[in-house]
């Protein structure tokens, strides 16, 4: 998964079909009138600007920076298991990403660009996707050799963010091609794809050589405005080998055969890929006879564990040895005929939909199941109109252990399914249809849950001693003995260790770069390549998106593009972008997220910056790096919004992230889930299992926050509500509207949906300093979505300068007067007020349209953070709080 760039490699034929269905999408867009513009009464102007270096109350840097980059040495890895720098002194890095032409801007530009991270408190910045470029030189027919003009162009920014105490990240590969010179069979076809160029690196010999060859020619290179070269600069701290690249992918293995993927394999490699695998097996077994002994396992054949699955016999018109469960929502079953056999069916009549799919289900318990055997459930369903059934399988008692999960189309006409489950344990579970989401009816009919033998171990073809046993795809592994597809798990298994075992000690032994050595961070995945990286890696490195858009027709297509436009927070919305990085963590290890973002266009994306800074905190994490500031050296000058990463031009960003960093950087949260799963304890048979039966990462822990208990950190996921109550910075987002909380010693209550954010800058006897911010959502001005759902693509992204929607907070203060300060998007003054205490309370009303600013400097004087004269439910009709819920 890559999120910038425009796929320049697309073969002519599929451009121009394209293209075609492009121009077509445009035309019924057109004939239909499709468009929908964001009514805006009220909204206000802010141009995010470039550059911005007023030394002022909305200089982070100033903060949390200490300049240069390396003034503590290099950093390291402490025997805890967290990174410290060599003087002892703790390590934390909050940051961005830039790419492509970014990374290498004209002086001037670097100059500006260092200034402008400095001031949102930056103190990392990875380099990403920008080594394309970095080698290609005039009149070289090869893929390592680098560009000097672009090379002294990296080099000068990344001395610039040196002297501001900016530290850096690099990939060794994200993105270049490889050229004729390099020696690479069929080079041409794998440029079609960057995903196929990292699947040669890892096991095609030749491939992995340019690799060293690239990172001996860059890592080795003296920066002539450093003196150092970058393997021994400690202000490089981490390198990634290989940017989200794994074997151990069941995409790959789904799709390495199908020419359209970008997984797939030139027949030159996927012959080289089969001839190491024969060998591997020879060096395995080494004949015939022992592979398909080995590979035979039972070949019983199971009888029906489901009882009465036609549900034919019955009491009282209720089916024997079934269960109906109704947790919310309103629903009926009971046994009619329905045309899907010459039995009856049962049927579930949804009245009400639950919370939940699962809070209305149809199960049957009692049913036994053994390791190592592969299962066919199969059963017969339709329903009054068009929706989705879920089937799972789970233990039938605590702790509920979920081992299979699926969801089914079902149409008004009958429909057969067929699924297979691979069972890796002994275990007793249960079968259930969860039916809660929608309301309607489903019949359901010929349930049946067998243990089936493999249909086959060899094709008639296959052979080991003639090496022709051949690789099988993912999606069809359960017709063949699981013990073989077990054997080709681990052969990946393997062949990835080897290659990042190889890389690592090339870089620490061979080269002795100072920097740490990150995983690859591989957006999907399986927990056995993470399992891998646990073992060699310095540091654990994650990738987590919201709302990452999709492209029915052409990739990176700004107009033409899908989201979900969900609200982060509200029920489980978000909550994936927590646990992905999460399951990633390793016990013991330092872990990093070089890649994470609430995408553009999504509307909720006000809600999330604090809230996923504060929890990683809150986690111990020892760095996070949002995606991305910039792609090109002309997108620091964005000054509107820009599908669909860049930070440049987008005030949202460019306002919370430096609250972030404060927070991050400033330690304001104290951590306390430091839940971490036990990788390198785990068992990599029994992982594998767990892959083959579909569970990629079932052995991982996701550790959500969604409603737990936490000092700082409250996610109300029913109210869509987030709290931050650290020690110097607070927030309220969400769906604020009518809801009201105490931050520290200030009150909070919501008129609108929104952020209202407080950062603690100064304190003295006298006073205490804050950077206040109230903003919500934010668009261009003339922005045209394709319709209201705000889903399905844009018209007109729209120009500068950005408008933002006016928010009001009525906010009580515990002080003796506040003086506030509007300012401008540089953060400079442009007006101000006092307001005076009544009682030692200071009514403060935000109301940003009337305002024009989403920001503030707030100077309170006589200010007293304490809640012990706070009485609950308190009622404060001068400010409109009807009642106040304090956060404990």
């Amino acid at each position: 998964m890559k999120k910038c760039g425009f796929k320049r490699s697309i073969d002519f034929f599929k451009t121009l079909h394209s293209l075609f269905s492009f121009i077509f999408y445009l035309i019924i867009v057109s004939f239909l009138k499709a468009q929908y513009i964001t009514p805006k009464e009220g909204w206000f102007p802010f141009i995010t600007p470039f550059p911005d270096t007023f030394e002022n109350s909305t200089h982070i840097g100033r903060l949390v920076l200490e300049a240069p980059a390396g003034i503590h040495g290099k950093v390291i890895v402490s025997p805890s298991g967290s990174l410290v720098f060599e003087d002892g002194k703790p390590a934390r890095f909050y940051g961005t990403n830039i790419a492509f032409s970014a990374c290498y801007p004209s002086r001037d530009i670097a100059e500006l660009a260092a200034k402008q991270l400095e001031k949102m408190g930056f103190n990392i910045v990875r380099f990403h996707q920008f080594e394309d470029a970095l080698t290609d030189v005039p009149g070289s027919n090869t893929s390592v050799k680098l560009n000097p003009e672009v090379l002294d162009k990296l080099d000068y920014l990344f001395a610039k963010l040196k002297e501001k105490g900016i530290y850096s990240a690099i990939d060794l590969y994200s993105i270049r091609k490889f050229k004729p010179g390099d020696g690479i069979p069929y080079y041409d076809s794998l440029n079609t794809s960057i995903s196929r160029i990292k699947l040669v690196f890892l096991f095609y010999k030749p491939a992995f050589n340019l690799l060293k060859e690239y990172a001996d020619s860059f890592l080795s290179h003296v920066n002539p405005y450093t003196g150092i070269a970058y393997k021994d600069d400690p202000a490089l701290v981490f390198i990634n080998p290989l940017n989200e690249g794994t074997l151990l992918n069941q995409d790959f293995w789904r799709e390495w055969d199908n020419p359209e993927s970008e997984f797939y394999l030139p027949r030159f490699y996927k012959a080289r890929l089969e001839s190491l695998w024969n060998n591997w097996l020879y060096e395995k077994y080494g004949s015939d006879s022992a592979l398909i002994h080995a590979w035979t396992g039972d070949t019983s054949q199971g009888f029906n564990l489901v009882k009465n699955g036609e549900f034919s016999d019955t009491v009282n018109g209720m089916p024997n040895f079934w269960f109906f469960n109704v947790i919310s929502g309103t629903a009926e079953w009971g046994v009619e005929p329905a045309g899907l056999s010459k039995e009856p069916a049962v049927y579930i009549n949804v009245i009400s939909p639950g919370q939940y799919a699962w809070h209305i289900q149809l199960g049957q318990k009692n049913i036994y199941v053994s390791s190592d055997s592969i299962y066919r459930i199969s059963f017969i369903a339709k329903s009054d109109t068009q929706r989705t059934l879920e089937i799972v399988l789970q233990k039938d008692k605590e702790p509920w252990t979920l081992y299979y999960a699926s969801s089914f189309n079902l149409d008004t006409f009958a429909q057969s399914f067929t699924l297979y489950y691979y069972s890796s344990v002994t275990d007793t579970v249960q079968i259930v249809f969860n039916a809660g989401n929608e309301a309607g009816k489903i019949w359901i009919d010929t349930v049946e849950f067998k243990r089936i033998p493999p249909e086959r171990v060899l094709d008639p073809e296959e052979s080991l001693e003639n090496r022709t046993i051949k690789l099988v795809r993912w999606d069809m592994r359960y017709e063949y003995s699981p013990y073989r597809i077990f054997d080709q798990i681990r052969f990946f298994y393997e062949k990835e260790r080897k290659f990042y075992e190889d890389i690592y000690s090339f870089l620490k032994d061979t080269l002795n770069v100072s920097a740490l050595i990150t995983s690859s961070a591989y957006y999907p995945g399986n927990q056995l390549h993470q399992r891998v990286w646990s073992e060699i890696a310095d540091v654990m490195d994650a990738h987590t998106y919201f709302d990452h858009p999709w492209f029915p027709f052409i990739p990176w297509d700004t107009l033409n593009f899908r989201i979900t436009n969900e609200y982060f927070g509200e029920d489980s919305h978000g909550e994936y972008m927590f646990i992905v990085m999460n399951m990633r963590a390793t016990y013991g290890k330092p872990m990093i997220v070089t890649e994470w973002q609430h995408t553009v266009p999504n509307e909720s994306r006000y809600v999330s910056l604090i809230p996923f800074s504060a929890y990683c905190a809150l986690r111990g994490y020892d760095g996070i790096l949002n995606f991305d500031f910039a792609h090109s050296e002309a997108d620091y000058f964005n000054g509107h919004i820009r599908g669909f990463f860049d930070l440049s031009g987008k005030p949202t960003y460019f306002i919370l992230l430096r609250l972030g960093a404060l927070l991050f950087l400033r330690n304001d949260i104290t951590p306390e889930d430091f839940q971490r799963t036990p990788w390198l304890s785990y068992d990599s048979e029994t992982l594998l299992r767990e892959v083959y039966s579909g569970n990629y990462w079932q052995s991982a822990f996701p550790s959500s926050p969604g409603d737990r208990a936490f000092s700082h950190f409250k996610w109300d996921s029913r109210k869509g509500i987030f709290i931050i109550n650290s020690h110097g910075i607070r927030a309220f987002t969400g769906r604020t509207e009518n809801d009201s909380v105490f931050l520290g010693g200030i009150g909070v209550r919501g008129e609108t949906d929104g952020t209202f954010a407080v950062a603690l800058i100064e304190t003295t006897f006298v006073y205490h300093k804050f950077l206040v911010t109230a903003l919500a959502r934010v668009e261009n001005t003339g922005m045209i979505w394709v319709d209201s759902t705000k889903r399905t693509g844009m018209i007109n992204w729209g120009t500068s300068p950005c408008l933002m929607e006016p928010v009001i907070y009525h906010t009580l203060w515990r002080a003796d007067s506040l003086k506030v300060l509007k300012l401008d998007n540089y953060g400079e003054p442009f007006d101000s007020f006092f307001i005076y205490a009544n009682g030692n309370k200071v009514t403060w009303n935000v109301n940003t349209g009337i305002d024009s600013t989403p920001w503030y400097r707030v100077v309170a004087y006589g200010f007293r953070d304490s809640l012990t004269w706070i009485q609950k439910n308190e009622k404060y009709s001068t400010t409109g709080f009807s009642e106040i819920i304090v956060l404990v």
